[in-house]
């Protein structure tokens, strides 16, 4: 499945642009895939923070799922009303825009589309950990990208 990221691409040297972080107006990025599999129910995203200092697992900082399977494009800052939006790993329902501490070195930003053949029962607010388990078994295939963010400071 081939995804594309509006704010950046995946050659791992592409900025993330100010309005996306944390130091801009923080919105969500807008997103759209292809080569989608034929039986596709649903598709759910998460997006890491892969370098986070003093962190064994990468940091969650986007939760989104049960996007109709029908969709293919996502808006800038907008999701589909039939989707429901997780829980993050600092505790926000909702995106959380890069935000690496000043001074960092080029931390990876790394967002994943899941492919389901199932619709997920899950309620609104569901972390990272509760849609994986409800994912197990039902992942038709996955895109993916990757986009670094520093700090000056």
């Amino acid at each position: 499945m081939e995804l594309q990221i509006d704010a950046f691409t995946s050659n791992h040297k592409d900025e993330i642009p100010k309005k996306y972080t944390c130091d801009g107006e923080e919105q969500s990025p807008g997103l759209q895939w292809g080569d989608v599999p034929s039986n596709v129910k649903s598709f759910a995203l998460v997006m890491e923070a892969l370098d986070v200092p003093h962190r064994s697992n990468p940091l969650v900082l986007w939760v989104v799922y049960n996007i109709p399977g029908d969709v293919r494009k996502i808006a800038t800052n907008t999701l589909p009303k039939e989707a429901l939006v997780g829980t993050n790993d600092l505790g926000k329902i909702g995106y959380s825009g890069p935000c690496p501490k000043p001074g960092s070195k080029h931390e990876r930003y790394h967002i994943v589309l899941f492919a389901l053949d199932i619709k997920l029962d899950l309620v609104p607010g569901a972390t990272e950990y509760d849609l994986t388990r409800a994912m197990k078994g039902h992942i038709l295939d996955t895109g993916e990208e990757v986009a670094v963010h520093e700090r000056c400071g």
